[in-house]
């Protein structure tokens, strides 16, 4: 991992050869199937805070301007 990322990073992917889409909502799109496919849950919300747990993850969420609380094994955070 890079230097300076926090140790609760435990992976990541390095593309070097991927540096652009042509098409970046079809790409986002396409990612977001497969992550359904492969037995993910796909929410759209603001995160407000992550927290590791014991347990997992604890992220603080407004989601359409409700303040929300979802613990997850594993989350994934795109921007």
């Amino acid at each position: 991992m890079a230097p300076g990322l926090s140790p609760d990073f435990r992976w990541g992917t390095f593309a070097p050869e991927n540096g652009f889409t042509l098409n970046p909502s079809r790409l986002t799109k396409k990612l977001a199937e497969r992550v359904a496919v492969d037995g993910g849950t796909l929410l759209q919300a603001e995160a407000m805070d992550l927290k590791p747990s014991s347990t997992g993850v604890v992220v603080k969420l407004k989601r359409d301007g409700v303040a929300d609380e979802l613990r997850a094994d594993e989350v994934v955070v795109a921007a």
